[in-house]
């Protein structure tokens, strides 16, 4: 019981730390983060990046990253910190994600985001490692970034290839649109999925996010 309480009180004040590093660097009160993902485990990969350059959308560049979870005890909110390479660049991110209200009631994830200094990150993966006994929740993904547009705003379609979720690795479609915080996303929504009808329309819809996926493998 004392350790349960402890263990709690410990998370807290993790989640506390990451809130005031991830709000104390600019004025930025973050973004929608309007995206669905789908499983391309039985798609030709391919032929989902032609049909992707046939709707105007146009390699631009690839990323490598290594991401943990750190809990937290507000449930449905996602504490992550990102170790990510790309165009032999190595950034640190901090992201923290919370379901909300759209003003045209949907639900979407409100994101903030920002590079961190690398002493700052192994500070709080360590204290992510120290309230979890070690067992902090990690996999990796290499990613292919495809830019366009979608309804008027500027989309990215990532080709995924996720490793260290169990049976749920493998290759994934990421369509996502960013926009302000007070912006409708129904219109966008409808228009993400009817570029993934288009660009691969033998796949399957993803509900869960990669955390749930990988909270779901190591359940097993």
């Amino acid at each position: 019981m004392l350790h349960a309480i402890l263990n709690g009180a410990c998370l807290h004040v993790v989640r506390y730390i990451l809130l005031r590093v991830v709000s104390s660097l600019d004025d930025d009160k973050g973004h929608l983060e309007i995206e669905r993902k789908f499983s391309l485990l039985r798609v030709s990969v391919q032929g989902v990046i032609e049909r992707l350059k046939d709707e105007h959308f146009y390699f631009s560049g690839s990323v490598k990253s290594t991401d943990w979870f750190i809990p937290s005890p507000i449930r449905g909110e996602m504490l992550r910190l990102r170790r990510e390479y790309k165009d032999g660049v190595e950034s640190y991110i901090l992201t923290v994600k919370q379901w909300i209200t759209t003003v045209d009631d949907s639900r979407e994830r409100h994101e903030r985001e920002r590079q961190i200094r690398p002493i700052t990150f192994f500070i709080l993966l360590y204290l992510g490692k120290f309230v979890t006994w070690f067992r902090l929740p990690t996999f990796r993904k290499s990613r292919d970034l495809y830019s366009g547009e979608l309804e008027g705003k500027k989309a990215v379609a990532a080709i995924d290839e996720a490793t260290g979720l169990g049976e749920f690795s493998g290759p994934y479609l990421e369509i996502e649109v960013l926009a302000p915080k007070r912006s409708a996303s129904k219109a966008v929504q409808t228009a993400i999925l009817r570029l993934a009808f288009k660009i691969a329309p033998e796949a399957t819809e993803v509900q869960q996010s990669y955390q749930e996926l990988l909270q779901r493998s190591l359940s097993f």
